[in-house]
């Protein structure tokens, strides 16, 4: 049988930045498997020096990586001009004309990642190419009204730019049902394009005793202490200043707990930290997929208390190592039923009924209440293991995506 061609674009970046690269590992697992394909992965990105490298990874048949440098990066201007459409036009058609000339390849499916990416789906259509598209952020909220104002001009311009970008894809997965009726609503795209496939994670290795006794060390724990984890972008969307002030508020008197905070970022929300809890709170960079994998396993709870999310791998990895959560309640978390699969602090809303912040009181009650209550941690952890088991698995997820692909 013919193999079909699959280019999952990668655009230097944004994978970091939004998890892509999770979710780029666990789907070409199951497409190389499959044996069905030929996988381009292909990785953009900027630098001083224009440059392109080709690298087939002859362990595993069926995939090659490329990767393009450009040597201009128009990324950071926003003023949506002629000059910027011409940039990503010549950007695209630059990038695609390399693709073509090194592959041979006439046909496929173009696999996008970014509504950054619209000259891209432009382009492969125009070449003949099958595009799709995965949301992996949530959507512009659409500007209420038009103005003079500089602000309100880029909100319209960011907006237009994200339906068109859907509006030339082929297909497009959405990662959470409320960011898919939003793009329907929105008439981004038509409801035939749209598809819900959830994120999913393969199902937890087994424990690696002596990687959790290093780590356990290393940052000086004790099997008493009570370990509340944050694994994600150090971004204050991500509600991690009001996690710090409801951790300074529920730490009070109690010195046998820690809040973990791991990940890259913005390091300012660490600047006002008061001298009693700073030995409480461990402020963790990256660490590598065994090390996390410790983590997860020395951790008592989770927490995610963000304005807004799609489909967290950190959520579902941490259900996945049976940790209780404590998440915002956000529309983007419906699928998780409060104190059900998780518990839901309370958030402030702008009056445009945005989500402007976290309140402080709501977190601190939740993190009171899996500390005092084994009971409501063992029933949390339990419901959303089955969760994982029925929706948010790396199976279902690919099966899906393989399916997609095999329709186009």
């Amino acid at each position: 049988m013919k193999r079909k061609n699959i280019f999952f674009i990668d655009t230097r970046g944004e994978g970091k930045n939004y998890g892509i690269g999770t979710y780029r590992r666990i789907l070409f697992h199951y497409l190389l498997d499959s044996n069905k394909y030929n996988i381009f992965w292909v990785k953009i990105n900027y630098a001083a020096t224009p440059d392109v490298k080709v690298l087939s990874n002859s362990s595993t048949s069926g995939m090659i990586s490329i990767e393009i440098s450009l040597s201009f990066d128009f990324r950071d201007e926003f003023d949506a001009t002629s000059k910027i459409a011409f940039r990503e036009q010549f950007r695209s058609l630059t990038c695609f004309a390399i693709l073509q000339n090194l592959t041979q390849c006439r046909t496929g499916i173009v696999h996008l990642n970014s509504v950054g990416e619209k000259g891209m789906a432009i382009v492969a259509k125009q070449k003949g190419f099958r595009v799709i598209g995965t949301q992996h952020t949530a959507l512009f909220e659409k500007p209420e009204f038009k103005t003079n104002d500089r602000a309100d001009e880029l909100n319209w311009s960011l907006f237009n730019s994200e339906r068109e970008y859907l509006s030339n894809l082929d297909a497009c997965i959405f990662l959470s049902d409320i960011t898919m009726h939003r793009a329907i609503d929105y008439n981004h795209i038509c409801p035939e394009k749209a598809n819900l496939i959830y994120n999913g994670v393969h199902f937890a290795p087994p424990q690696d005793n002596k990687v959790t006794e290093t780590l356990k060390n290393e940052m000086e724990l004790s099997s008493d202490d009570f370990i509340i984890l944050y694994v994600g972008r150090l971004n204050r969307r991500k509600g991690l200043v009001e996690l710090i002030s409801s951790f300074t508020s529920f730490s009070k008197n109690r010195t046998k707990v820690k809040l973990v905070i791991v990940g890259d970022g913005d390091l300012s929300i660490f600047a006002n930290l008061k001298d009693d809890v700073r030995g409480k709170i461990l402020k963790i960079g990256y660490m590598t997929n065994d090390r996390i994998s410790a983590i997860y396993r020395l951790a008592n709870i989770g927490v995610l208390p963000s304005y807004s999310e799609q489909s967290s791998f950190s959520i579902l990895e941490m259900m996945n190592y049976g940790l209780p959560l404590i998440l915002s309640d956000i529309p983007e978390f419906c699928l998780f039923k409060d104190d059900f699969h998780a518990i839901k602090s309370a958030v402030h809303k702008s009056t445009y009924g945005t989500v402007s912040g976290i309140d402080i009181e709501s977190l601190r009650i939740c993190i009171e209440r899996l500390y005092e209550s084994k009971k409501l941690r063992d029933f949390l952890i339990r419901n959303s293991k089955e969760l994982i088991s029925k929706k948010l698995n790396s199976k279902r997820m690919s099966d899906l995506t393989i399916s997609l692909y095999d329709k186009l």
